[in-house]
Formats: C-alpha cells, structure tokens, sequence
C-alpha cells in the first residue's frame, strides 16, 4: 500500500470551491522519510536521505509543485477545477480535472463497497477491514493546544502531528484544499495508492482547529504498511528561485512543442511498471 502522505504530501469533494485569488503567496518545502530506514540508519550512524523532496508554491490563485528530483510539475488551477502535470524531460502535458478525479473516486468506493460486501472476485478477506477503514475512517482525535500537536488513532492507520498556528486563515484554507486534492490526485496516479479518506480527515481535524502541519508520521496498522514522517518548512514569501520556477512552469504551458496528450498516455509514458490511471 502506498503511502497516504506521498505525491502530494511531496503530495476530495466532488465540486472544487477554488483558493482565494487574494491569498498571500508562500511556500512549502517538504521532505518525507521511510521510518524504518530512518531506525536503521541511526543505529548504523549513517545520514537519513529523504525519500521524496517537494517545492510547493501558492501563488496568484495557483500551486505550483514540484519535485526536486527530475522535471515532473503538477499545477493545480482551481479556477478552472483542473490540474495540469508537465514532464519536461520527455515534453509531454496533460490535464485532468476536478470532475474526473471525483468520478473516478467514487467508483472505486462502490468497488471497494461491493468487495467488503462479498462480491468482489478475490478471495483476500484481510483487505477487508483496510478497505473499511479507507472507506469510512474511524479516527479518534487527541489535541494538545499548548504544542500544538494532535493525534488520530485509528483501526487502519495512526497519525501523529506536531503543527503551527499561521498569523492567516488564508494559509489554512489554501493549504489544505491543495492537499485535499493532492491527496486525491494521487490515489488517481498511483496503481497501489489508498483511497483518500484517512487523509482527508487528517485535513479536516487541522482545518477545525486553524493549524498547519510542520511533522506528520503516519503508521500503518496493516503489517509491513508504511511508516512514514513528513516535515514541513513554510515561508510566507517567495524568493526570486521560487519565481523562477514558476515562470518556467507558465512558459512550458506556453511552449508549442511541448507535447499535449491524454491523462492515460501521459501515465503510460512517463511512469515506469505498471502504474497507470485507475479507470
């Protein structure tokens, strides 16, 4: 099972409601680490290296996020309830919006309901409660305000998150309808990703309480699932890099070369294995 943090994290509802196009600028620098070899290099005295590191940038109604290894852009363009996904180094673009995701969403819920009610063709009964809790998270919250810091303890999956209090609410409604959405983006992208549901409500429980997340470790209930930890870095003003970046993201949009192809070819050539749109 993949990661809930990853992609997005890096990196749903049914109608996009947009960020604010009068909310400040700022960025988000994210690095996320496998636990387990996080462990296992402490007891070797060994550097940890981050398995994914993520520039996310919010600008003029926009998100702009990037990875920093290779030339893969996700842009998310509330307004127009659609994300467009460059690759660079291939010059390929694509778009998939807002409506298809959630429709693609919830047919993978009726298939996971119909599997939890005995009609799905495999035989695998323990994916069942994993399903369950993917479907309908059944969380119990624990809030520190003097941290402040929260956890969610549930049947599939336990989340442990140290945050920080933002002087805007702005930055909270901007960051976590982007993460809503990333989240979502990535069950779409990853064959073997997790319906959204847990971390949707691990974004709801922070959007209660006004918070951001600057650490978060999710660990799996399901035997050898993930164990991840994920840092956050905020600046609350782009520096002339970060413009940089995304100019270059607009003049690729621009660039007439650059290749526009279906959201399934553009999966099918730019990621390796089997990974491919689940439709």
């Amino acid at each position: 099972m993949r990661s809930l943090l990853r992609g997005s994290m890096s990196l749903a509802c049914v109608v996009c409601l947009g960020l604010q196009a009068s909310a400040q600028e700022f960025r988000v620098y994210t690095k996320i680490y496998d636990v387990r070899a996080e462990t296992a290099a402490k007891g070797s005295r060994k550097q940890s290296v981050p398995v994914s590191r993520t520039t996310t940038l919010f600008h003029a109604g926009k998100v702009y996020d990037a990875l920093d290894a290779g030339e893969r852009m996700t842009v998310y363009e509330p307004a127009h309830n659609r994300f467009l996904i460059l690759d660079g180094s291939r010059q390929l673009r694509t778009e998939v919006t807002t409506a298809e995701i959630s429709g693609l969403i919830r047919s993978a819920e009726r298939s996971a309901q119909e599997y939890i009610d005995g009609k799905g063709k495999s035989s695998d009964i323990g994916r069942v409660p994993l399903l369950q809790f993917q479907l309908a998270p059944d969380f119990t919250e624990s809030v520190d305000d003097r941290v402040p810091s929260m956890r969610l303890n549930g049947s599939g999956a336990l989340y442990e998150v140290k945050c920080v209090e933002p002087e805007s609410e702005e930055y909270v409604k901007s960051y976590l309808e982007y993460a809503d959405w990333a989240a979502r983006l990535n069950y779409v992208v990853h064959a073997h990703a997790p319906l959204p549901g847990p971390r949707l409500a691990l974004d709801e429980s922070l959007r209660r309480h006004g918070w951001l997340p600057v650490e978060v470790v999710l660990q799996s209930r399901q035997k050898n699932g993930p164990h991840l930890r994920a840092e956050h870095v905020y600046v609350w003003k782009l520096d002339e890099f970060d413009r940089k970046l995304i100019t270059k993201a607009e003049n690729e949009l621009a660039q007439p070369k650059m290749k526009e192809v279906d959201f399934d070819t553009f999966l099918q050539r730019t990621q390796s294995g089997t990974v491919q749109a689940k439709r």
